[in-house]
């Protein structure tokens, strides 16, 4: 008999650095010494990406099945978390946000970051800020940076 570790999640928001951050969280207060989260964020919100991506659903997944606590969450502007689209510098500190409140509430834990293609783009710029014990990046994009007046 198979046994699955998936969690049910539950659905919440967050205070982000524009407003709260909608977030679907799992086994976040079952806290001890050997916890292990997994933040996953999500493909670009200008092309429809949202914490409810197939990929982003997959990873979310495997990490429960690995005994992972879940994070995933809606950049600013995307249905129900406030503010608007940052070009990836507001993205990074809606991930900020989110790890600080991982760290809050499980102070032990080791967080691992990850993203798929614009959320794996954010998820690496955060990852060279910050020490966190892993990352996963999937198909990772670039951002282009903002047009420069002449």
């Amino acid at each position: 008999m198979h046994r699955s570790n998936q969690r049910k999640e539950e659905s919440m928001y967050l205070e982000g650095p524009v407003g709260r951050l909608e977030a679907l969280i799992s086994g976040i207060k079952e806290t001890h010494d050997e916890s292990v989260v997994g933040i996953i964020c999500h493909p670009h919100p200008l092309y429809q990406g949202t914490m409810h991506n197939k990929v982003v659903t997959t990873v979310i997944r495997a990490w429960q099945q690995l005994g992972f606590s879940t994070v995933r969450f809606n950049f600013r502007g995307v249905e129900g978390s406030e503010g608007s689209y940052n070009e990836g510098i507001g993205e990074v500190e809606d991930l900020q946000a989110v790890f600080k409140w991982v760290k809050a509430s499980m102070p032990n834990a080791k967080i691992w970051v990850g993203g798929f293609s614009f959320g794996a783009y954010i998820a690496a710029q955060f990852s060279a800020q910050h020490l966190i014990a892993g990352l996963i990046t999937v198909a990772p994009a670039g951002v282009a940076p903002a047009k420069q007046d002449t």
